[in-house]
């Protein structure tokens, strides 16, 4: 439904994304209330129990709506519109929200306006009478995540930079459950900051290019630091923990403000803003003034109220896109995480996500260590691969070997899918990839399948074992079509395809190394020249194998080792070296 008022905009927005059940009143843009109510169940677990959260917001939001209006001196037949928080979120808790808000709108005959959260933290600036001018920068930072936003108006804006991994409100949540305090964490380490010495423990600042950030390592970093000292020492937390936490929140204030200094002088912006929960850090707010002082930057802050989630922000948001005239259907739905306008990103294979860290495809166990392998192989050859080279990608990983590939290379990436159906997903979402024009992907038997010319650099993680291994093939899911095909077959198709001076570079199971290795050199002529040995945790036998050969070169062959996760399932500082590159959204 499209607003026909003509008067003042009255608009009743709700936010219910985690874990705060929030409603919010504003007029024509000015907040007259922005009520609040939180969840302390989840402290007994150390985090947001998303069930549990759900419930909550079904117990809150009517009192929560109710006091908004009576507190901004309002009735229902005042309002103008309804808004509420699409995305992201937990999906219960989203669902709450927004059944609430289309219901109301749907019985009130009024329009309903559906707004990003993350969007919605950037506009918390503009609340307060003295905000910035476009165009202007937003660091926003939250449990969930970083960001650097260039916004061009109140509904054009740009992602510029982002965490490839933890979130700096998880850096800080996570190092306070290493330091043995209650959930939420953040809060206290800022509390117990103020009292020590920032210079007192030294953590790694990392370097990652351009304007994204990294906190994986610096939390390991931080892991590794308490568990020596701590050996040494069972009291050394308690004793020093004022000087630990200053110095933790100080090199996650650096890492924030480095990258955000570099983004305000590669883009010549002067107004800064930050927003999110860790913007109510007052380490981070404060340090933050400092450095627009010293850089003449104006700088500015939200309302401790406006930091955290809250429907303020999303009612001030909601007044932006009334003015647009931007209103969604009834049918409109929650999405745990739905991208918006500012962001870049792309989808490689529907109902999926990849984070570094997690694998979901599929929802199958060993699809999941398929997406894995399909990740080391490509981070580990994407530099071995020449800028102008044509690459072949046969097998499982299609997706994901092509795209990683494609972020580094400037050649002609085609890939022959084995599963078909898998090829259709693919096939679909290529085409939205920012590399589309030199990926192509192809189905069918690649015993059978023939290109006019020959590639330069051929690339498989085969999901099919030779004799021994028959479970692999029907376990992976993803290469139905191919069941019979054997290594040796593939060693044939690799032969027929690769150009005289070409390479090639497979990753199997560790048993099967020395039977390939003689093969391919005995019958083929290929020289293997690396060899990289994976091993899921320290102590396990070797049982992933990444070999890279080429034709017509003298056999080098050194061998180097890549152990995925530490004992204790900490991400060694190597597997998150090589994969740092190479963080997707899929």
């Amino acid at each position: 439904m499209r607003s026909t008022s003509t008067g003042p905009v009255t608009i009743l927005a709700i936010e219910s994304s985690c874990d705060e059940t929030s409603c919010a009143i504003s007029r024509d843009g000015i907040i007259l209330s922005n009520i609040i109510a939180g969840q302390t169940v989840h402290e007994q677990y150390g985090g947001v129990v998303p069930e549990l959260a759900s419930r909550a917001h079904m117990q809150n939001i009517v009192p929560v709506v109710d006091a908004a209006l009576k507190k901004a001196g309002r009735t229902l037949a005042e309002l103008t519109a309804i808004a509420f928080t699409q995305s992201p979120g937990l999906i219960g808790s989203l669902l709450v929200g927004s059944q609430f808000a289309k219901s109301l709108a749907q019985a009130l005959g009024l329009p309903l306006i559906v707004v990003h959260h993350m969007q919605a933290h950037v506009l918390a600036n503009l609340i307060n009478d003295n905000h910035p001018d476009f165009p202007f920068l937003c660091l926003t930072v939250s449990g969930g995540h970083t960001q650097i936003v260039l916004c061009h108006s109140p509904l054009k804006m740009e992602v510029i930079g982002e965490t490839l991994d933890d979130a700096a409100g998880e850096a800080f949540d996570k190092s306070a459950k290493l330091l043995g305090l209650p959930y939420p964490g953040g809060p206290l380490i800022d509390k117990y900051a103020r009292e020590g010495d920032a210079r007192r423990f030294a953590f790694p600042e990392p370097q990652i290019p351009g304007l994204n950030f990294s906190f994986s390592g610096l939390k390991t970093a931080i892991l590794y630091f308490l568990q020596e000292r701590t050996a040494r020492d069972a009291g050394f937390i308690t004793a020093n923990l004022p000087d630990i936490c200053a110095s933790i929140q100080g090199r996650i204030i650096s890492i924030l403000l480095s990258k955000y200094r570099k983004a305000a002088k590669e883009t010549g912006v002067t107004d800064l803003c930050i927003a999110g929960g860790v913007s109510a850090n007052s380490g981070l707010r404060k340090t933050f003034k400092e450095m627009g002082e010293k850089e003449g930057w104006r700088t500015f802050i939200p309302a401790f109220e406006y930091c955290t989630d809250n429907a303020a922000m999303i009612a001030i948001t909601a007044h932006y896109k009334y003015l647009a005239g931007e209103f969604a259907p009834l049918s409109v739905s929650a999405s745990a995480r739905a991208e918006w306008e500012g962001r870049k990103k792309f989808t490689a294979m529907p109902n999926s996500y990849f984070r570094f860290k997690r694998f979901t495809i599929y929802q199958d166990r060993c699809a999941m260590k398929v997406c894995t392998d399909a990740c080391i192989l490509g981070a580990w050859f994407a530099d071995k691969t020449p800028a102008w080279s044509s690459v072949l990608d046969i097998g499982s990983g299609t997706g994901l070997l092509m795209l990683m590939l494609a972020q580094k290379h400037k050649g002609e990436i085609k890939g022959i899918e084995l599963d078909l159906e898998a090829f259709r997903q693919l096939q679909d979402n290529v085409g939205q990839s920012p590399w589309r024009q030199m990926l192509r992907v192809f189905p069918g038997d690649v015993r059978t399948f023939s290109f006019p010319d020959k590639f330069d650099f051929i690339i498989t993680n085969p999901p099919f074992y030779e004799g021994d291994l028959p479970a692999a093939t029907t376990a992976a899911n993803l290469a139905r079509h191919s069941k019979e095909l054997t290594l040796e077959e593939l060693l044939e198709v690799i032969d027929a395809n690769l150009s005289s001076e070409g390479s090639f570079g497979i990753l199997l199971p560790y048993h099967r190394t020395q039977w390939f290795e003689e093969k391919a050199s005995s019958a083929y002529g290929f020289s293997l020249q690396e060899k990289l040995l994976v091993r899921q945790t320290p102590g396990h036998d070797f049982f992933r194998s990444i070999l890279y050969f080429s034709r017509h070169r003298e056999k080098f062959a050194p061998t180097t080792e890549l152990t995925i996760q530490q004992s204790d399932g900490v991400y060694s500082e190597d597997f998150i070296e090589l994969m740092q590159d190479y963080y997707l959204y899929l």
